[in-house]
């Protein structure tokens, strides 16, 4: 199938996309840790740390392997020209992580105490800010890691990652600029930065289904069920991972060391 999006020509076109957009997004990384270090004092920046490191494992920890049902079969869905079945596929699992999402942010606000009392919990004053950004960040990532990827537009997903990263040096060069040098900014910079990669991944996956050509044979889509074993048995693989991330080691050290100490942990995991 030389149309196919996952031909050897598109296949290599893809790499070339990702080889070349890792270069911008290295270097657009390296600055936004660089500005973030100096724009924040450190005990700003450690808080900031402690947010992202919590809001890493959240994530991981609440997949449930969703993002591996559309990386297994998105493709399937699109090589047959389902556009119906691959709007339904990926509308489900965005509602589903979107869900998820919100009952976890709800879990950890209602044991608020109890975390605290163990050393767990997030700053108060950020936990609504890091909720906003668990639900849009996650949401994006659907789109973007997962649904892009999936559907073989590689060169889309560095677009809308360079996007992302631009957006937030801009916000860390207006918070310079205005005196507004703290954590819970930073991390609005970041929920925009995030809603726009949503919106433009969106944009890109809605043109990517729209453009798919109809393929003229009968298909079986698999069931739900099926999906959520191959989900299930993806994330059990990979839940050990989350317990020696450097997410949770900076979660770890975050119990018994002040935000400075914790600022000079997350620069040197960066």
């Amino acid at each position: 199938m030389t149309n196919s999006p996952y031909s050897a020509a598109n296949t290599r076109k893809n790499i070339v996309a990702f080889l070349l957009g890792k270069v911008p997004t290295a270097l657009l990384t390296a600055s936004i840790l660089a500005l973030s270090a100096r724009t924040l004092n450190p005990t700003e920046f450690g808080r900031y740390v402690l947010v992202m490191a919590m809001l890493e494992l959240t994530m991981g920890m609440s997949s449930f392997g969703l993002d591996w049902i559309l990386l297994r079969y998105a493709p399937v869905y699109r090589n047959h020209g389902d556009r119906s079945a691959l709007t339904r596929l990926l509308t489900g699992i965005v509602l589903l992580r979107i869900t998820v999402l919100v009952l976890t942010g709800g879990l950890l606000f209602a044991f608020t105490q109890e975390l605290q009392a163990h050393g767990w919990s997030l700053p108060s004053d950020l936990f609504w800010p890091f909720f906003a950004l668990l639900v849009v960040e996650g949401a994006m990532r659907i789109f973007r890691d997962n649904a892009l990827e999936a559907l073989a537009l590689q060169a889309r997903l560095q677009i809308v990652l360079i996007t992302k990263n631009l957006t937030i040096i801009l916000g860390l060069l207006y918070l310079g600029r205005s005196g507004l040098c703290d954590a819970r900014h930073l991390i609005y910079a970041e929920i925009l930065a995030a809603f726009l990669s949503l919106c433009l991944a969106f944009a890109c996956v809605a043109l990517a289904i729209r453009r798919m050509v109809p393929v003229a044979q009968t298909w079986t889509a698999p069931t739900w069920r099926k999906m959520g074993r191959t989900a299930l048995m993806n994330y059990a693989s990979n839940l050990v991972e989350y317990l020696y991330s450097p997410s949770s080691l900076i979660l770890l050290v975050a119990r018994v060391q002040p935000a400075a100490a914790i600022a000079g942990l997350g620069f040197v995991c960066a």
